[in-house]
């Protein structure tokens, strides 16, 4: 599928409205729509809308999945919600799925 990854912490409504602000920030994103009952949000290269996206990141109740389509490189939206979680010193743990 892709490169698969999760940040797991736990946090109120607050921290995820802020950790989807930090998300929407980002240069290549495209759009954001709710799924099965989690916010998904889409980015793209260029904002082409066909293909498949470069990263799909899905905001869930124990933290946040990532999956990149297209290269395993550290996407900068990554590095910004660690940042945010550690300034707020809110726990986390990361995983490769």
């Amino acid at each position: 599928m892709g490169f698969e990854s999760k940040i797991y912490f736990s946090g109120n409504a607050q921290i995820q409205k802020e950790i989807q602000q930090i998300l929407i920030n980002q240069k290549s994103f495209y759009k954001r729509e709710i799924l099965d009952g989690h916010l998904n949000l889409e980015f793209r290269e260029n904002k082409v809308p066909e293909g498949m996206p470069y990263i799909i990141a899905i905001i869930e109740e124990d933290g946040l999945y990532i999956c990149q389509y297209v290269s395993s490189k550290t996407w900068n939206g990554t590095n910004e919600i660690i940042s945010f979680l550690k300034k707020n010193k809110i726990d986390f743990r990361t995983e490769e799925i």
